[in-house]
């Protein structure tokens, strides 16, 4: 009965959490496994050592987070080892302390059923390799991530069972007229807990007494000033969007830049706009590759374009900080404003992002004749190698379907890149399917050997940072140059529910078309471009 009762108590929480979710939510594209699952856990030495008193240095490994912090004090300690003394003496049939009889069994029961929730936040068992798949397979286990709160059931029981056990201690001392004994134990007590607690507030204030946040965001008047002294007003522009370009918002993109994201912050704040950029998560997943299509290139279409509610213009910001090819086309698009204490404005016209193929049509009607046909493609270039694999078994489509792994590790390429001379710029892209139901991303490695076959650069990174998103694809993209005129590459993807199509690598100033349909559709260095009807 009382194991019913526990599960019980455990499971009607979610189970109401989870109606409450289904009915409230209208964001049904979260991602169901969100970044975080193994990181930020609790350890031996957050729960059961103070945070400011480690004279015998305890636990020395132990990595300490933030949200790990369940400390539960050194009168819970004592407590809990002074009843698991008395418990063993019972099972022993020798029983000691046995005053303790009167301290309510579902109190200890409480403590009981939060270990294995405090085993939980330690990431024990889930930390080791042999059991880790089951969190890989079973969502309602890796939905949750900074474990270490979890540990707060263990705190909050373990201090209700110290309560109960001196609170009986000190009725047992008076009940047998020891008044000093009553009275030393809870002066000790309430010395050892107000001592602790002022130290875990010192631990906070010093966490968080350098924070200006006050200072840094209150009424701000420089923005509303430079735009008013350039004849605008906050009113006239309807949303506002930093560069260089940041967003998370979705555990599934993380695009840094942490200075245009303080700004976009306090000017959102002292303007009254909304941001384009986020700095969220667990929102929708769709939502967010809408957002971050802003950055795209300029050959892909911005689906956000249909969202916004009028026509005014984007104020759009800019810090100086380095911008990436397709944010400074972007930028290019804007109309300089004025400039404030930290950031230049810009006014967007959101028909300026509208996606134009007109003279990427007319260009290769231009050229065609005088292409250069291979298998598969047509190039300008002649003279260096371009490499293509459609890796798709539908040769006539562009993504609608790829190779597909569980989980592999795929060699794209190895093989030899024949440059007319050396130092020659090349780049390399493939599109990989956007897996919907967790954060990850497959790693895409990149090995360069020259003529000797000595590694001269290799690179390992994900896509969680690229914004050329199309139709549920997202494009990977890297650029090296050349060091002869012989080098060799090896370009691989490893990863899980790993799909993927459409490998080039060409020389960054060739055209390389693919897909050349009698409908006029065809795909320019590897983006689409649709028929003109």
């Amino acid at each position: 009965k009382i194991f019913s009762f526990l599960l019980t108590l455990a499971f009607i929480p979610l189970l109401l959490l989870q109606g409450f979710i289904a009915f409230t939510d209208t964001v049904h594209d979260r991602i169901k496994v969100p970044w975080g699952f193994d990181f930020s856990f609790a350890t031996r030495k957050s729960v059961f050592i103070p945070p400011d008193w480690n004279p015998f240095n305890f636990y020395p490994n132990d990595q300490l987070y933030q949200e790990g912090y369940n400390y539960v004090g050194l009168v819970a300690i004592a407590a809990i080892a002074f009843y698991l003394v008395y418990l063993i003496s019972v099972l022993l049939k020798r029983p000691v302390f046995g005053f303790l009889k009167a301290v309510h069994p579902f109190v200890v029961l409480l403590v009981f059923a939060s270990v294995p929730v405090l085993l939980h936040s330690m990431c024990i068992p889930w930390k080791y390799d042999f059991i880790r798949p089951v969190v890989d397979e079973y969502s309602v286990l890796s939905q949750f991530r900074a474990l270490g709160r979890f540990g707060w059931d263990f705190y909050f029981a373990a201090s209700i069972l110290s309560a109960v056990v001196l609170s009986t201690l000190i009725n047992y001392f008076l009940s047998v007229r020891k008044i000093y004994a009553a009275v030393t134990l809870f002066v000790v007590n309430s010395f050892v807990w107000s001592r602790e607690g002022r130290a875990n507030f010192y631990q906070v204030k010093k966490y968080h007494q350098d924070t200006k946040v006050a200072d840094s965001y209150w009424k701000n008047p420089s923005y509303y000033n430079a735009l008013a002294s350039a004849g605008y007003h906050p009113q006239d522009f309807q949303s506002m969007i930093g560069l260089p370009f940041f967003h998370k918002g979705s555990e599934k993109f993380w695009i840094e830049a942490s200075w245009s994201a303080e700004e976009a912050f306090k000017i959102s704040y002292n303007l009254h706009l909304p941001m384009c950029n986020a700095y969220l998560g667990r929102t929708s997943l769709s939502e967010t590759e809408n957002i971050i299509q802003l950055s795209s290139n300029d050959l892909i279409e911005k689906n956000i374009l249909n969202d916004f509610p009028n026509g005014k213009p984007l104020l759009v910001f800019y810090t100086g900080e380095p911008l990436t090819e397709n944010q400074k086309s972007f930028l290019s698009k804007c109309d300089s404003i004025t400039k404030a204490e930290t950031v230049t404005f810009y006014k967007l016209d959101l028909n300026k992002l509208k996606t134009d193929y007109t003279q990427v049509r007319t260009k290769f009607i231009t050229q065609k004749d005088s292409l250069y046909d291979e298998k598969y493609l047509a190039t300008t270039d002649s003279l260096n190698q371009i490499i293509y694999k459609s890796f798709s078994s539908e040769n006539n489509s562009f993504l609608k379907k790829g190779t597909y792994y569980d989980s592999a590790k795929v060699i794209l390429y190895s093989g030899q890149i024949r440059a007319q001379r050396g130092s020659t710029p090349y780049e390399v892209s493939v599109w990989e399917k956007i897996y919907r139901d967790t954060y990850d991303f497959a790693w895409f490695n990149f090995k360069q050997y020259n003529e000797n076959g000595i590694l001269v650069n290799e690179q390992n990174f994900t896509g969680n940072n690229s914004t050329d998103i199309f139709n549920g694809w997202m494009q990977l993209k890297y650029s090296f140059i050349t060091s002869g005129r012989n080098d060799s590459i090896v370009c691989s993807l490893r990863g899980k529910f790993l799909e993927f199509s459409e490998l080039l690598i060409k020389p960054q100033k060739a055209e390389v078309y693919t897909h050349l349909n009698s409908n006029g559709s065809f795909v320019v260095n590897n983006y689409f471009i649709p028929a003109n009807h």
